[in-house]
């Protein structure tokens, strides 16, 4: 992973939906589609514009002008990352689109200035999680002691599982390495959403939608994005239960999405690392896609650990090499494979040795319903979605602890994580390594 700062222009604002975190911007855009849904009519003739990394504010202003003199319109730039997209009739239906960027009217997308590639702003649909046997909602009534400690029946398995060597599993989750438990993390969930108010949060998630957004509100209809969130940083689901969460929505309740929608979540993540340096940020992308047209959202992880913030990606449902999905195949992303209770690679995992760096608990997880904030509820789910979260909550533990925290980049991360980890289903396990003292003599919590 290069250590290469990006210098990015400056995002500002976004649209707070939801929650009561406090941090976050709340000047700028407004929602600009009214709609809870993505469709291909939505995204007409759009296409996706990467841009050169010295691209700058005037390269990008530059580029604007052409293409609204050209008579294109919706451009949307996305200026930390170094992208835009932008509808220019005749360029395609959002499938596939004629060669370089070439609209039936003449204009060519990619002379531009500073333009690196076009491609189509594609839909997107993602895999529902992987359906667990016992797929129900069940109601909290858990409390965490002041040691950090979930009494013995009580404690989620992954959770359970990252902070001991091997098995059996002795019902307890202790991270005497991590007494922050995250505190002063911000963990961005790109994800369909969040339901901020659910007592799992503790008024300590956001919901968001970034400038330009289709949708009208940050609320998870899904139930994925907040089953996510809750495993990052839920109060007794979470592995770090003192972290901030901002649920930016980029998927619809059905997990459909467009190239750009998550182009721009990822885009509003990295503004709030570029125009915060000093804040400590990690980014959550239980997400992925094999589209070709898909490969800007490997451009822009990349552009996005670069400024400093800590991604993570799920592998992939789908038993094949990881490298063929988008963000996953990303260099400077932490990749998971989701693991099972009996330490195995899960049947459904992605894998490959070139972009899976760890795996994580991803069977049978228990986290946020979505749709039971008045009881607490809590439900079971599978899939790489949520071992990702995992993989995001331990480094927003290791940035808590580390006053050079904010300095940090992915590679570093990572190998805090699975410092003498044990080799569980063919990877490294990302774990919370109970002994502070790692072998090098390097306390877990403090620069090597």
């Amino acid at each position: 992973m290069k250590r290469v700062a990006l210098v990015g222009s400056l995002l500002l604002g976004c649209t707070i939906m939801a929650g009561t975190a406090a941090g976050i911007p709340t000047g700028g855009a407004a929602s600009a589609g009214g709609s809870t849904s993505v469709h291909l009519a939505d995204i007409q003739d759009e296409q996706v514009l990467v841009l050169k990394d010295a691209c700058g504010d005037e390269c990008q202003a530059d580029a604007v002008a052409e293409i609204e003199a050209a008579g294109c319109d919706r451009v949307r730039l996305f200026p930390t990352i170094r992208m835009a997209s932008v509808r220019c009739k005749g360029t395609g239906s959002g499938v596939s689109s004629p060669a370089d960027g070439v609209p039936s009217g003449g204009f060519d997308l990619s002379r531009l200035p500073g333009v690196e590639s076009v491609s189509p702003n594609s839909m997107v649909f993602f895999e529902s999680p992987v359906r667990s046997p016992g797929d129900t909602s069940v109601v909290d009534h858990r409390t965490t002691d002041s040691l950090g400690m979930r009494q013995e029946d009580e404690v989620p398995w992954g959770l359970d599982r990252i902070d001991q060597r091997s098995l059996p599993l002795n019902g307890r989750f202790m991270t005497p390495c991590y007494p922050a438990r995250g505190a002063g993390v911000w963990v961005f969930v790109v994800d369909t959403g969040i339901t901020a108010e659910h007592p799992q949060f503790e008024d300590r998630a956001i919901g968001v939608l970034p400038p330009g957004s289709r949708f009208d509100s940050a609320e998870d209809e899904s139930g994925h994005g907040s089953h996510v969130a809750g495993t990052v940083a839920g109060k007794t689901t979470g592995v770090a239960p003192a972290a901030r969460i901002v649920g930016v929505r980029c998927l619809d309740d059905e997990g459909r999405s467009s190239i750009a929608e998550v182009l721009a979540a990822i885009d509003y993540t990295a503004a709030a690392k570029y125009s915060h340096p000093r804040r400590k940020i990690v980014l959550n992308m239980s997400l992925g896609t094999n589209l070709t047209s898909a490969l800007p959202w490997t451009l822009a992880a990349e552009r996005a650990a670069k400024i400093g913030v800590i991604a993570v990606a799920s592998a992939g449902n789908d038993p094949v090499d990881a490298c063929r999905f988008h963000p996953a195949r990303a260099a400077s992303v932490i990749t998971v494979a989701a693991l099972t209770r009996e330490d195995k690679l899960a049947d459904f995992s992605a894998r490959g040795t070139r972009c899976v760096d760890v795996g994580a608990p991803g069977v049978d997880v228990l986290s946020v319903d979505a749709f039971s904030p008045e009881t607490g509820g809590l439900v079971v789910k599978s899939g790489t979605s949520m071992a990702a979260p995992h993989v995001a909550g331990l480094a927003a533990l290791i940035l808590a602890e580390d006053p050079r925290g904010a300095e940090l980049f992915g590679d570093e991360v990572l190998r805090r994580m699975t410092k003498a980890a044990p080799i569980v289903g063919g990877y490294p396990l990302a774990w919370a390594n109970p002994s502070c003292a790692m072998p090098d003599g390097v306390p877990a919590g403090s620069v090597a």
